[in-house]
Parts: structure tokens; sequence; C-alpha cells
């Protein structure tokens, strides 16, 4: 082979090693930025879940602050009833709502609060919250902020209105008063109780039970002191 011919091959072999070489440095400074940028898809994804997250409130915890609101209502209208009562027997019943209501309430702030026996942390509450439901719960519900605000201010205004009612009446014409409302609010608790209880939320299924027997005994007594307050009114005319 000629002179001029092995410089040419050498300058070819030459500036073919210097090509493979920056393709393998280029592969290698490529991969951190792939790796990056897959990381930063993950992080975007995340982030994304957690916006979607933040626009709705679980289910289980909806259903747990709505009972809530119901508690607040009673035990206000009870303290009501204590304060402008003129008969024993309704500030006894009052006094026995104020008492379970509040402990219904306190064992519902542990629940959402992860504190109750068993959930030792908000991790463990998350899933608490879904696992071990029955088929009949669906375990990523979400219902959006707006409606639980929604039913907090219609919650708000109901118990204001009927705060406003009871305030007209006095002596036996507010017992019976408060007594009517009373059978009436306690019906509808008892039918939001068993409708979360046969839906087989087991987060809250203590809970509720123990909220549908106080819930029951209400309801009992206040029929029972209605009654008696009709017969007596008739008995003195």
């Amino acid at each position: 082979m000629s002179t001029r011919r092995m410089a040419a091959a050498a300058v070819l072999l030459s500036a073919l090693g210097s090509i493979s070489s920056a393709r393998a440095q280029e592969s290698t400074l490529d991969r951190p930025d792939r790796t990056a940028t897959t990381g930063q898809k993950d992080r975007a994804e995340s982030n994304k879940l957690e916006a979607s997250n933040q626009l709705g409130t679980p289910l289980v915890e909806a259903l747990a602050r709505k009972l809530q609101q119901g508690n607040k209502a009673e035990i206000e209208l009870a303290k009501l009833a204590v304060e402008k009562s003129e008969q024993q027997e309704i500030k006894q019943l009052a006094q026995t709502i104020i008492s379970d209501h509040s402990q219904l309430n306190k064992q519902l702030d542990q629940f959402l609060n992860g504190n109750s026996a068993g959930q030792n942390s908000s991790e463990e509450l998350r899933a608490n919250r879904t696992a071990g439901r029955s088929a009949g719960a669906n375990d990523s519900a979400m219902v959006p902020n707006e409606l639980c605000d929604l039913m907090k201010k219609a919650s708000d205004n109901s118990l204001q209105m009927t705060k406003q009612m009871l305030q007209k009446y006095d002596g036996q014409d507010f017992a019976m008063a408060y007594l009517g409302q009373q059978i009436v609010a306690h019906t509808m608790m008892l039918a939001e109780l068993k409708a979360i209880e046969s839906s087989g939320f087991q987060p809250l299924h203590s809970i509720v039970k123990t909220a549908i027997k106080k819930t029951e005994d209400h309801m009992q007594t206040a029929k029972q002191l209605a009654k008696n307050f009709e017969d007596k009114e008739r008995l003195e005319k």
C-alpha cells in the first residue's frame, strides 16, 4: 500500500474512533436526562393525582362529618330545652341527649383524626377507610368538596331556623314543640344511620351501631313523654 493510502487509512480509522467515542459519551450523558425526565413525569402524575384528591373528600369521611353536624344540632337544641323548659322530664331528656351526642361526636373526632382503637397513624386511618368494606361500599368514591360545604351550610341553616321556631314557645307549648321536633329529627337521623349501616362501611360500623341504639332510645323517650303530656292535657280539660 502506498504511503498516501496508508496515511488516509490512518486518518479514517482515527475519525471513526472519535465518532464511536463521542456516541458512547452521548449515550452515557443521555441516561441521566432520561431518568430525570421519567422522574419528572412521575412527580407530575403524583401531583396531578394529589390535586384531584384535594377536590373531593372520601365518602366515609364525608358521612362521618355529616353525622357530626347532626349531633351538633341535637346538642344545641337540647341546651335550649334545658334553658327554656319548665318540665323536669324535658330537662332530663335534654341532658341525656347532650351527653350521648357529645360522646358520639368524640368518637367521630377520634375516627377522623386516626386516634381510635387500632388507628395509631393517619396512614392506618386512610387504609382503614378503604380496607375491610363489604362489596356494597365504593372504596374509591369521593364527594366533591363543594357538596360537603353545601351540606354543612344546609345543616347550619336548619339548626338556626329550628331554634328560632322553638324560641317562640313557652311552657307546655315549648315542651310539645320540642318533643315533636325531636321525634322528627331522630326519625331522620335513624334513617341515615341505618342506611350507612346497611351500606357496609366497616370503619364506621361500631360508631353507627352505638348511634342507632342511642337514637332509638331518645326517640322512644320523646314519644312517651309526648303521649304523657297529651294524656295529662286531656284529663285537665
